[in-house]
């Protein structure tokens, strides 16, 4: 009975916090003992954004701050972290709070408090369990990858990956929501936010397990520090190993996923399921394909990701990444569209066109150079090749000045048919980690 009282209470502190996900920091990184040989790590982080967007028919200046504190506790093979967070933003030109024919468009307070992470894991053996508040996606596959409260099992056995996830979300801690989320400040289109999330925790959750084969291979399954992992993934200049893996076979992996959505907030339940695979293919180049069936009564829908990379590793110490992605979708039933609730592909900087937009197309060129200051460049174009044509075209440039200070700024050109002519966006971003 205690137990069961600990979990109900660790679900409804952690159902009313907001949550940060897309929130890019160096914090993971900058976590130290509070003494000498300690089993307890704290850290902090200030970040700081300036930018401004301009078009014919309008001009816009806004800025991000967000206080970062993070705080984890390793015992044997088990580890809780949390990381609380204030955040403050503003923006010259504040929308309407009614959009005709569209009604509310609601905006986040300009000062509150937020969580980027609550949970607790506990190492296995050749895998690992986390429960609580935390980012999950199935590895190779674009269907889920969302902050959820529930729960995550990643076990190996032998050649055999398992993957379980079980979550619900609900607009207060989604990952492109109002504490990390954009929107605010960037929303260049009339029409107000869609989403398919509801506004109530439990009403929109969704259960899955993918399997995954890889040939050859008899792993231990390594400990992810989901800190500073998920911090990586969104860091736009740490995006290269310092060391190229050379591949030997023609598949790297085979995996087959399986998920269900349901809850009070769809309408009725959704299912996705369909093959991944990994292929090497000649002149090192990799290809990562994804086939998902969408099953809803009357919206049958076949969504195919194809994602080419090529990594280019210089005598002289620089690294360069070509990415070329695809990102389409084939209705089965007559106007039906492909719409997983939890597939947060946010293709762009500004419009974050999700999986609703596809058809896509997005190519990218990364470079990182090994010199003072390791200085990172990228040029990313994406294309909506139906419904209202939008594009952007982003160039990144990033400097690190010391460990845990990194300064980079962005320069976008954004169009699209709801628009009535093109906008240009800049930024600078702040990341201090002490």
């Amino acid at each position: 009975m205690k137990n069961k009282l600990l979990i109900f209470t660790f679900f409804l502190i952690i159902q009313n916090i907001s949550i940060a996900r897309d929130c890019r920091s160096e914090l993971g990184a900058a976590l130290k003992p509070i003494y000498s040989n300690a089993p307890v790590y704290w850290g902090m982080e200030l970040s700081t954004t300036y930018g401004e967007m301009h078009s014919n028919s309008f001009d816009r200046i806004y800025n991000n701050q967000h206080l970062f504190f993070g705080l984890e506790i390793n015992i044997g093979k088990n580890r809780l972290y949390l990381e609380p967070a204030l955040k403050y933003w503003d923006r010259s030109d504040p929308p309407p709070s009614i959009i005709n024919n569209v009604g509310p468009y609601p905006m986040p307070k300009r000062r509150h408090f937020g969580m980027r992470e609550l949970f607790f894991s506990r190492n296995l053996n050749n895998g690992n369990l986390t429960f609580g508040l935390q980012s999950m996606e199935f590895s190779g596959s674009s269907i889920l990858d969302e902050k959820v409260i529930g729960i995550n099992i990643d076990k190996t056995f032998s050649s055999i990956d398992l993957e379980i996830n079980v979550g619900t979300v609900s607009t207060d801690f989604a990952r492109m929501e109002d504490f990390c989320g954009t929107r605010h400040v960037y929303r260049i289109i009339k029409r107000g936010p869609f989403s398919l999330i509801s506004d109530k925790t439990g009403e929109t959750n969704f259960t899955g397990l993918k399997l995954t084969w890889t040939p050859g291979s008899q792993k231990s399954k390594d400990i992810i520090n989901k800190s500073e992992d998920e911090f990586d993934e969104f860091d736009e200049f740490s995006e290269f190993s310092d060391v190229e893996v050379k591949k030997k076979k023609f598949i790297n992996n085979i995996g087959f996923l399986m998920m269900r959505e349901f809850g009070k907030g769809f309408e009725e339940n959704k299912i996705y399921i369909g093959p991944t695979i990994s292929l090497s293919l000649p002149f090192s180049i990799e290809l990562n394909n994804e086939l998902i069936y969408q099953y809803i009564s009357k919206d049958q829908n076949l969504a195919y990701i194809g994602k080419l990379n090529r990594n280019f590793n210089w005598n002289s110490g620089t690294l360069t990444q070509l990415s070329l992605n695809y990102f389409g979708s084939f209705g089965i039933n007559a106007g039906s569209r492909f719409y997983p609730a939890f597939s947060s592909l946010y293709i762009g900087e500004v419009m974050r066109l999700d999986a609703m937009d596809m058809s896509l197309i997005q190519f990218s060129v990364n470079q990182k150079i090994p010199t003072i200051f390791h200085p990172s460049i990228k040029i990313s174009y994406m294309q909506q090749t139906e419904l209202n044509h939008t594009s952007e075209l982003d160039l990144q440039v990033g400097l690190q000045l010391f460990n845990g200070f990194k300064i980079w700024g962005i320069y976008g050109i954004i169009n699209s048919d709801e628009l009535d002519d093109k906008v240009d966006m800049m930024k600078i971003e702040v990341r201090w980690a002490f």
